[in-house]
């Protein structure tokens, strides 16, 4: 298992969520991401890696990997 680190923000730009994920994958931290339904943006860094941003409902890896 991997830690992941997750920052959300709300609909004025502020972090509201500043949290630690486990998982065994980029997937399964960004899924866990994906269930914080109040946040307008996430964001799933492992250590100084952006794995992925997800804004309404959508998941993107990197900078370009679009997950629907």
């Amino acid at each position: 298992m991997a830690d992941y680190k997750l920052f959300c923000f709300d609909g004025a730009g502020k972090l509201w969520v500043d949290d630690w994920i486990s998982a065994d994958s980029d997937e399964k931290a960004v899924a866990a991401a994906r269930a914080i339904r109040d946040a307008v943006k996430c964001e799933v860094w492992q250590r100084d890696r952006l794995v992925a941003t997800i804004q309404d409902g959508r998941a993107f890896f990197g900078e370009s990997r679009p997950i629907i």
